[in-house]
């Protein structure tokens, strides 16, 4: 029975260490985006999605809590990065669905089934950067600059080799954000990842532009006026990230403060601007308050 025990743990520890480290063992399938389900809605195949969570940059969030360190004072805040990013994407896919009739007129309709693939990678992708302890290493970076790795540092570990081809593959506006990087925030990372996953995996190098088209509305500041409505979207202050992580970490802390009728606000969802031209911000229509 004790060498049961002993080789039980052995087992353990070589799982856990491939598994977020590595990267060498991959857990079961995640049962609503297995590769069995090859259509979102009978519209489009949702395996990309399936793909980037299977890979070791994506399955670190597991060991990444949403809130770091504060699960020591909160003991039920053990909830990951994980779970929020898979949260974020089902957010995006239900506000495109309330906001579908303001944008009938303003994409064509044959464009819808690759809108909202991108805004689902949106969502899915938009903390893949997030280190150790959340937002406290960030807070580490920010006094001790010496340790702020440069564009060079994270190619190298990331390829794990000399990648030349990377900045020469992607679009000039693409290569204009990487240069705007500063590796001090999580942001950083995750649009430095997302840019670069199609040339360390070959199987999403035909979507290389999807790939950089996500990392354009995360990073948001050289959006054209026809796609800011989609980085409001995500960030905005009734974003999808807002409304998961305030509704996610109010259920596993067990503070009333920031829980958000979701069903409400995503009724009374609005885009505002001048269609056709352009849409520019998200807001709950007044109506939707009630005091």
């Amino acid at each position: 029975a004790g060498n049961d025990v002993v080789e039980s743990l052995m087992i353990c520890k070589k799982y856990s260490l491939n598994r977020f480290f590595f990267g060498a063992m991959v857990p079961e399938p995640v049962p609503y985006l297995t590769g069995e389900m090859t259509a979102y809605r009978d519209r489009y195949r949702i395996q990309i999605e399936n793909e980037i969570i299977h890979t070791p940059e994506f399955l670190k969030l597991i060991g990444i809590k949403q809130l770091g360190l504060k699960s020591l004072v909160f003991p039920g805040a053990l909830h990951t990065r994980f779970e929020h990013s898979i949260g974020t994407m089902e957010i995006c896919d239900r506000y495109l669905d309330y906001l579908w009739d303001d944008l009938k007129g303003y994409l064509s309709i044959d464009y819808e089934p690759e809108t909202r693939q991108m805004m689902r990678l949106c969502g899915l992708l938009h903390d893949i950067g997030h280190g150790p302890f959340s937002h406290a290493i960030e807070e580490i970076l920010k006094t001790k600059k010496e340790w702020v790795p440069s564009i060079d540092d994270v190619k190298e570990v990331f390829f794990n080799k000399e990648h030349k081809e990377f900045e020469e593959d992607l679009d000039s506006e693409s290569n204009k954000i990487l240069e705007d990087l500063d590796f001090k925030t999580h942001d950083a990372f995750s649009i430095f990842i997302i840019l670069a996953m199609p040339f360390k995996y070959g199987k999403f190098k035909k979507e290389k532009s999807l790939f950089e088209e996500v990392a354009k509305i995360l990073h948001g500041k050289k959006l054209s006026g026809n796609k800011k409505w989609m980085h409001e979207i995500i960030h905005g202050d009734i974003g999808a990230d807002r409304i998961d992580y305030l509704s996610r970490d109010s259920h596993h802390t067990g503070i009333l403060f920031g829980i958000v009728d979701t069903e409400q606000i995503l009724r009374y969802i609005e885009l505002i601007g001048n269609p056709p031209v352009s849409y520019t911000h998200l807001r709950a229509h007044e109506t939707s308050l009630h005091l």
